[in-house]
């Protein structure tokens, strides 16, 4: 996520994008997840995506904060909702972001709140008795 730092990479995601298609694979190696073969299929979800954040760049860097989240859990095993909070205020990248999108919720341990309740809706992460999770 280089636009986190302000960098602008959707036009190298593109370029890996048609790299990758013009390899033409026939099955793929994903970083994390299952080996696909749908290339074709994959691609095309790609570049919507692509598309979706070209045109909404303060959402990509959501996406962004929230996947840093994820790997913080994953480092930590879990933590107090509070003390995740905290972190989006204490992180430089996130507090930047944060100050970049005009300071969201406030406060940016209030923002990070909001992005841990958002995550916790969608399944990615989990809350019990106070305590955050990866799910």
């Amino acid at each position: 996520f280089p636009e986190l730092d302000g960098i602008d990479a959707f036009d190298d995601v593109a370029a890996t994008l048609n790299l990758i298609e013009s390899l033409a694979p026939r099955r793929i190696v994903p970083g994390h997840g299952a080996p696909f073969s749908d290339v074709g299929g994959a691609l095309q979800r790609a570049r919507s995506r692509l598309a979706a954040f070209r045109a909404e760049p303060a959402r990509h860097a959501r996406h962004g904060i929230k996947a840093l989240a994820k790997y913080h859990l994953l480092e930590v095993g879990s933590q107090p909702l509070a003390e995740l909070c905290t972190w989006f205020d204490t992180t430089p990248i996130a507090r930047q972001v944060w100050q970049r999108l005009g300071r969201p919720a406030g406060l940016a341990a209030a923002w990070g709140g909001q992005l841990v309740a958002e995550l916790v809706a969608q399944g990615a992460l989990a809350e019990r008795n106070g305590v955050v999770h990866n799910a």
